[in-house]
């Protein structure tokens, strides 16, 4: 289980301007993962020149956009070139790019045959599926094209679907003219095996293998990504940072306004010795506290109306399927619960840790390629480990992926 902060926005409870805790125990429960990425970046000479074109690219797109009508590709033409309005982050852009590029599912060069030839031959020479025989003579499965979802086989007998005023099952006209053929063996459905690979399995024949299967990148991890995303609030960094990087926002959270304390800025990359850790760790704390106090108002005295979307069950508060507060709990329960208040020198989680030598996602361990020993961590502590080990130029970057 790991922790994100972000922004919930409902009701009253946007108003309080408080990080919220979202709890993710599986991968497989969502789409959107958010994963820190390491970047090697030297000192970069600002293009003063290339910064001056963007922002006047980027001011006559918002110019369009504010008068109308709004037009979907050039509200994410916005959002990339306001990510884009320094050298640093134009950099990052660019290497992020390089790194995330083996990992891609459509990173072509990267793609391998994947052969299934002994799943078709099993299939084929002991595998059946459902026919029918069409009053022309020709056997099709009920994956035919010119049956499927139109007609079914029950009762050993086949049925047109959705038929008469009622739209039910019925031995019609034209279903009465066919013959089921319940479990007919693909042998007999396909003169070939070479038919079978490629007309019911929809895979392609490789040459050099002589396999069936189909081509992909294996080590496939993302389909799509922006730097930032939908975690535009993950690093905090004074507002005097010259190297640093917003990212690309979310449609979800583009004019999100997130709170931070002053002098300060989030953003989604930054140099690891730029980053206020101790400064994130604080205002995570206060901001907690402050929820804290509003949920006690909304739950036990009564003072402010719960959010539009929560939930009370068993005396447990929750919001979509988050728990976010225990009724009657005291203040240093919940901030213990919610894991604001520990021992971790750097406030941040990510479901992955990506760098020059590895893809490593929570479950996988954890070792420093200039340290002998490897640690046993847990994945929290795999985190700690793997800043901690950085050095204080490497970039550190938020990067939202879909999958």
């Amino acid at each position: 289980m790991w922790v994100t902060y972000t922004i919930i926005k409902m009701g009253n409870w946007r108003k309080l301007c408080c990080p919220s805790v979202i709890f993710k125990t599986e991968r497989e429960f969502t789409m959107h993962f958010h994963s820190l990425a390491v970047l090697r970046i030297p000192e970069i000479q600002e293009d003063a020149e290339e910064n001056a074109r963007i922002e006047k690219e980027l001011a006559e797109m918002e110019q369009m956009e504010d008068q109308g009508p709004q037009n979907i590709m050039r509200s994410i033409m916005i959002r990339e070139l306001r990510g884009l309005l320094n050298s640093f982050s134009r950099e990052v852009f660019r290497l992020i790019q390089d790194l995330m590029h083996p990992y891609g599912s459509e990173s072509e060069d990267c793609y391998e045959f994947i052969d299934h030839k002994g799943d078709v031959q099993s299939g084929y020479e002991n595998r059946s599926c459902d026919c029918v025989r069409l009053p022309d003579g020709r056997i099709v499965s009920l994956y035919d094209r010119s049956v499927w979802g139109k007609f079914m086989i029950k009762d050993g007998q086949v049925f047109q679907k959705k038929a008469g005023p009622l739209q039910h099952p019925m031995r019609t006209h034209k279903a009465k003219k066919m013959k089921a053929l319940p479990d007919y063996p693909f042998m007999k459905l396909y003169k070939t095996m070479n038919e079978y690979a490629i007309d019911y399995c929809n895979y392609e024949y490789d040459e050099a293998t002589q396999g069936y299967g189909y081509y992909c990148n294996p080590n496939a991890m993302w389909d799509w990504y922006q730097i930032g995303g939908r975690w535009p609030v993950t690093f905090l960094v004074k507002d005097t940072c010259t190297e640093y990087s917003f990212g690309e926002r979310s449609w979800g959270n583009d004019d999100e306004d997130f709170p931070c304390p002053e002098g300060y800025m989030w953003v989604s990359a930054a140099r690891k010795k730029d980053i206020e850790w101790d400064v994130m760790k604080q205002w995570y704390l206060e901001q907690a506290k402050k929820r804290f106090t509003a949920l006690e108002s909304m739950f036990v005295t009564g003072l402010m109306e719960p959010g539009k979307y929560m939930q009370v069950k068993e005396g447990c508060v929750y919001s979509f399927l988050d728990l976010i507060y225990k009724i009657g709990e005291t203040e240093d329960e919940y901030l213990a619960r919610m894991k604001v208040v520990d021992d971790r020198k750097y406030p941040v989680s990510f479901c992955d840790l990506i760098d020059d030598d590895d893809w490593l996602s929570q479950g996988h361990d954890y070792q420093n390629h200039d340290r002998e020993e490897e640690l046993v961590l847990t994945w929290e502590e795999t985190i700690q480990q793997f800043i901690e080990d950085l050095d204080d130029d490497d970039v550190l970057v938020s990067v939202d992926y879909h999958m």
